[in-house]
């Protein structure tokens, strides 16, 4: 998003938000209900948790344009790796961006999240942005988000794009130092207006991904019809099928940068992950001490050199070497991030993403919160490891995976607890 803090954008957008609020609150488009729309109806931790939230943001944006007086009306995209990551500084010098202007109340029992208690506050200011904390900001550099474009399949895709950046974005906005969570931190994260933005990311790094790489099929059962408004105000009509495509939905994005890599295997037959190694544990990982997990890789030896050698020609890896995370127990709030590491023989709560170690972060938005419905937690995470196995030592048959968790705020004490029951090392 590279916008002039003078761009027609944010007076629109501001004029949209404001409007909103004064909707009375049986409107489908007030403010308050739109966010009310997430916490009864948002699928997260499967696919359609893509499918879904598309339609949740091109609804809105055809709001806005009806509020603000502007047909051509259109959210940008908060790119995570420009700019350090930060929020425009119009997210906090107009009133109406702000999400501490309008003390909106964040107490509500959604029907899919359930108990919500937030505040109208942010993790971040207007100077320090995603990228500059040099412990939870991996996620979302350029390379990172690059090598999630990289994955070859949907049940490989999906949950890195979910679980790493989006999750982390959430988590680390919402991460206030006042003991509350922010809005954006939890199921009415739509009340702070970089919500919006934020998810317009998601859905442009699945739109790039889209057009190179294999076929997804829809769900011909999930119907969305009702969840969502029209710029009138009336009840839409939405589904899984009709989310596959952005031009059938009138809109696109400027910049579509799909990874080379992604184009190759889209040209090939995308063959099945290979399983070269798994783990189970039992270990409850914290905040700021190490869970290490050692996993027998016979191979291992043998996809090292490899990926040196490509690295040594200056070529792209043949395969990659992905960690996958299931029976996954996730914390009791959303406080934490974790970080992973290969092999690292120094590891502490202040080794910095920039490590050759480090592999990923990743985190739970909505906790064990969410109500006991299909798809509303994240069970399944992946992470790409084939930087870190290239770069670390290790013995020629195992990998020391590990995780290091830390608070989601700077210097703010977390007491929450997780287990990965399972974890499969994967040849791709």
């Amino acid at each position: 998003m590279d916008m002039p803090a003078t761009d027609p954008f944010f007076s629109d957008y501001g004029k949209a938000v404001q409007k909103m609020h004064a909707l009375g609150g049986s409107d489908g488009r007030n403010w308050i209900a739109q966010a009310k729309i997430h916490a009864d109806n948002c699928h997260h931790g499967e696919v359609q948790f893509l499918h879904w939230h598309r339609h949740y943001i091109r609804f809105f944006e055809k709001i806005c344009a009806n509020m603000c007086g502007n047909p051509n009306f259109a959210l940008p995209y908060w790119n995570w790796s420009k700019n350090s990551g930060r929020y425009p500084a119009p997210f906090f010098d107009r009133p109406e961006l702000n999400v501490e202007h309008w003390n909106d109340p964040g107490k509500y029992n959604g029907k899919a999240w359930g108990p919500i208690d937030t505040v109208g506050r942010r993790g971040l200011d207007k100077t320090h942005g995603l990228l500059d904390d040099p412990v939870r900001g991996g996620s979302f550099t350029l390379a990172n988000v690059n090598r999630i474009k990289q994955l070859p399949t949907i049940d490989l895709f999906h949950p890195s794009l979910e679980g790493q950046p989006h999750n982390n974005g959430h988590v680390v906005a919402g991460a206030t130092k006042t003991g509350k969570t922010g809005h954006i931190g939890d199921g009415l994260s739509p009340l702070d207006p970089i919500f919006w933005l934020h998810h317009c990311m998601v859905d442009r790094v699945w739109a790039e991904w889209q057009r190179s790489s294999a076929h997804v099929t829809p769900d011909p059962k999930a119907d969305y019809s009702g969840q969502f408004f029209d710029a009138d105000g009336k009840p839409a009509t939405a589904n899984s099928t009709s989310a596959m495509d952005i031009a059938n939905l009138d809109y696109t994005y400027d910049i579509f940068q799909a990874a080379p890599a992604v184009v190759a295997a889209a040209r090939a037959q995308v063959a099945a992950p290979l399983i070269i190694g798994s783990a189970a544990n039992t270990t409850a990982s914290r905040a700021n001490l190490e869970t290490a997990i050692n996993v027998s890789v016979p191979t291992l030896d043998t996809h090292a050199k490899e990926l040196r050698a490509a690295e040594a020609a200056g070529e792209t890896p043949r395969t990659r070497l992905l960690a996958k995370l299931s029976d996954v127990k996730g914390p009791a709030t959303n406080d934490l991030l974790v970080n992973v590491f290969v092999n690292c023989p120094y590891l502490s709560p202040s080794t910095p993403y920039s490590d050759p170690h480090y592999a990923g972060t990743f985190s739970f938005f909505g906790a064990q919160t969410m109500k006991d419905m299909p798809g509303m937690n994240s069970r399944t995470y992946v992470v790409d490891i084939t930087t870190a196995v290239r770069e670390a030592g290790f013995a020629p048959d195992k990998i020391k995976l590990q995780f290091m968790p830390v608070s989601a705020a700077a210097g703010v004490e977390s007491k929450s607890s997780f287990y990965v029951g399972k974890i499969e090392i994967l040849s791709v």
